[in-house]
């Protein structure tokens, strides 16, 4: 399942882009969010960065969230970061970045980080 927000009639570029992920146009997806004028360069690296994880491409991620400066999606953006990092086999830049993680954290990404720390141990 794609996490993007996907919502009737709306014609902006995210809309557009999203509906043509999910019918599998992936190169017409990218090329969208490459070229949006109506969403911020913020919200276009966010996107990205979560496409780009999910066609297993960390090297990308990587590239893009770096970015992205957007302190409601911190914990967020500290999971894909972990998360490429773990897609790409670096498990000693993976315990590096978990071990800067922020101390008040969403519970629900503690919880996945912790999964995913001990399956690196």
């Amino acid at each position: 399942v794609a996490p993007w927000p996907s919502q009737r009639g709306d014609n902006s570029s995210l809309a557009e882009a999203t509906s043509n992920y999910q019918n599998n146009q992936k190169d017409i997806a990218f090329d969208s969010l490459y070229n949006a004028s109506t969403i911020s360069a913020q919200d276009k690296y966010y996107w990205l960065s979560e496409v780009y994880l999910l066609e297993n491409q960390p090297d990308s991620v990587l590239k893009y969230i770096r970015f992205v400066d957007d302190t409601s999606k911190r914990d967020r953006l500290f999971f894909l970061e972990a998360l490429a990092y773990y897609q790409k086999d670096d498990i000693s830049s993976l315990k590096d970045h978990l071990k800067n993680s922020p101390s008040n954290m969403h519970d629900f990404y503690q919880e996945r980080l912790f999964i995913l720390s001990s399956n690196i141990d």
